[in-house]
């Protein structure tokens, strides 16, 4: 994986993510699809949750995280049949390779925090692909947890979190050679869609190309929550 730069500032615990003991588990399934005379391979690994009190929102996450997955492999297998429509990449080095693995990265009894590690190849690429997608899930409602349900109404948090990440940026970058895409960190929900809810603040991906080149791979950001506890709900404080 690509150099990664990681800021923490200072670390605000918070109990209900507190690295303890819970009562469900996460088990590993995969799917696996391989066709070497077509240089086509998938390996994609995605969480099964084991033991949760309530069945049915077990069920749903389970279900939703199955859905995340083969969702990616439906977009790998678009990419592959249009350029193959076009006449690209028969005659061109490498392979078509989608792999998937995941971490559960926050455990908690009402969060999970799920960190997706998505690579993908494509034949004639002038090099691979790698990106991060965390996502939150409610082991309370079974549903995904938006970056606004953290926040109070009405408090323009995206421009907060935008200022924030754009300074500790522009720190890492300084004497870097880097220039820092500004686009990439405007205050809109899909800039800071990828997300954590952790102990030590609420942590940011910002992929490849989003907010830098390639080369400068993929940058992290950890806000602690002392520095949003004014617009946060109470319970994320």
């Amino acid at each position: 994986m690509q150099s990664k730069i990681k800021w923490v500032v200072c670390m605000a615990a918070m109990m209900m993510i507190s690295g303890t003991a819970h009562a469900y588990k996460i088990k590993s399934k995969s799917i696996t699809i391989n066709k070497p005379k077509e240089r086509y391979e998938v390996s994609v690994s995605y969480p099964v949750i084991k033991g949760l009190k309530n069945k049915d929102i077990e069920a749903t996450l389970n279900q939703t995280m199955l859905d995340w997955a083969q969702a990616r492999i439906t977009q790998f297998d678009k990419v592959i049949a249009e350029m193959q429509s076009e006449g690209m990449g028969s005659n061109l080095p490498g392979e078509n390779a989608l792999s998937i693995t995941f971490n559960a990265r926050v455990k908690s009894d009402v969060m999970l925090g799920i960190s997706w590690d998505v690579y993908k190849n494509f034949i004639g690429n002038a090099h691979p692909s790698e990106v991060l997608n965390p996502i939150m899930y409610n082991l309370e409602t079974g549903k995904v947890i938006a970056l606004a349900d953290l926040f109070k109404p009405g408090s323009h948090y995206l421009k907060r979190l935008s200022k924030i990440c754009t300074e500790r940026l522009n720190e890492s970058f300084a004497g870097s050679g880097f220039t820092l895409f500004e686009d990439g960190l405007k205050p809109t929900t899909e800039n800071y869609a990828n997300f954590l809810v952790r102990p030590e603040g609420l942590y940011f991906v910002f992929n490849p190309y989003q907010v830098a080149p390639y080369v400068a791979g993929i940058q992290e950001v950890v806000i602690p929550y002392p520095f949003l506890q004014d617009i946060l709900l109470t319970k994320y404080q």
